[in-house]
């Protein structure tokens, strides 16, 4: 039995022969196996700074035995995070705790964490052996006199709480003539460059071959169009044709933006739409309010989208908010389109599409700018 020949312990070896006369003992000290590892308890956690107030704390990555984590708030109540043996999963109380970038972010009350208290955080294997103890001393929450973020590096600090600086480029242009053109339908060469910009990260695309009869290698979105079509976002008509001059419709938009997000069906719906081709896609969008009907209860799935509804309906999938006020206290004449006033119902969607611009994030997910980089350029 393996488990019984133990480190410097003693094996004794007799013989014994046919006439029951038995040897001398041959004695052995065991020695230690150097291919055996000396078990070792788990590393001790790393653990992000805690601050008073905070309602999580955040653990990063672990060992893989790594099965327990036991977290001790200063009134010494504790909070037990364990792996789910059947999904791998990290629960508390039955709920799974959010992993972000490869950290746990583990719940507690934020009433609990107290300036100057401490937080103690070990982590316990699958052989039951315990890490020695993390150590953090809450930090008093930041109390600034005001609301104006202040520069910090790549963090702007912002009264109590710290976001990261954020960009937002622009996927939709303007004219030449100085025009955005909020009410002109929308084209379906000029969707599918939005939607390429967006996915691609780039401005243009150079110009290529397609399959469809109707864009040549020279058209000005036939790279964008290749690159939708080949990701199975866009497809053309039954006859071949792309049709990049037509006009798209609500449904298309709605179907488009459902391929990207991988969404299908959704319990919102409306009334005209029972027995479209796009209902699932429309239903999906309208689930996650990425798409919104018309007052009287209708989504008109097969009218032309315009320029304003289309940028209005990605804002909203992209979790894209302009920051009305700051857009109009800061926007240089220069950066604004001609036929795009203050009062237009999409205003902020225009120039949050439209503009290169640096923000942190609101507790609410708002955007708070802090500048305007560029304008977009023209379209083409």
């Amino acid at each position: 039995d393996p488990d019984k020949i133990k480190k410097d312990k003693e094996v004794t070896v007799t013989v014994t022969d046919k006439n029951n006369r038995e040897s001398d003992e041959t004695k052995k000290i065991v020695k230690e196996n150097p291919k055996t590892p000396t078990p070792t308890k788990p590393e001790a956690p790393k653990v992000d700074d805690i601050t008073e107030g905070d309602d999580k704390v955040v653990v990063e990555k672990l060992e893989d035995d790594v099965t327990k984590i036991t977290i001790v708030t200063p009134d010494g109540e504790e909070v037990i995070v364990e792996k789910d043996p059947i999904d791998n999963k990290w629960k508390t109380d039955g709920k799974e705790v959010p992993e972000k970038d490869g950290k746990l972010e583990v719940p507690v009350d934020p009433d609990k964490i107290k300036k100057d208290k401490e937080v103690t955080v070990t982590v316990t294997d699958k052989n039951n052996r315990e890490s020695d103890e993390t150590k953090k001393i809450v930090k008093e929450k930041p109390n600034y006199s005001n609301n104006k973020p202040l520069w910090n590096g790549n963090f702007v600090y912002n009264k109590i709480y710290i976001h990261k600086l954020e960009i937002h480029k622009p996927y939709i242009l303007g004219y030449p003539n100085g025009d955005f053109k909020p009410d002109n339908n929308i084209t379906r060469a000029e969707v599918a460059m939005i939607f390429a910009r967006l996915l691609g990260n780039s401005i243009d695309f150079e110009r290529t071959k397609t399959i469809y009869s109707d864009v040549s290698k020279n058209h000005w979105a036939s790279g964008a169009i290749k690159y939708l079509t080949d990701k199975g976002i866009l497809e053309g008509r039954p006859d071949g044709t792309f049709a990049p001059q037509d006009s798209i419709t609500r449904a298309e938009y709605a179907t488009i933006i459902a391929r990207m997000k991988k969404i299908e069906g959704g319990k919102l719906t409306f009334p005209d739409i029972e027995d479209h081709w796009a209902k699932k896609y429309i239903e999906a969008c309208s689930d996650k309010q990425y798409i919104l009907g018309y007052p009287n209860g209708t989504f008109k799935p097969d009218n032309a989208i315009n320029r304003a509804e289309a940028v209005a309906m990605t804002n909203r999938m992209l979790n894209r908010k302009g920051d009305l006020t700051f857009i109009k206290g800061h926007l240089k004449k220069e950066m604004t389109f001609k036929d795009v006033i203050d009062t237009h119902w999409a205003y902020d969607h225009i120039y949050e599409a439209s503009l290169t611009h640096e923000f942190v994030r609101n507790k609410d997910q708002s955007e708070a700018w802090i500048r305007i980089l560029e304008k977009g350029a023209v379209a083409k």
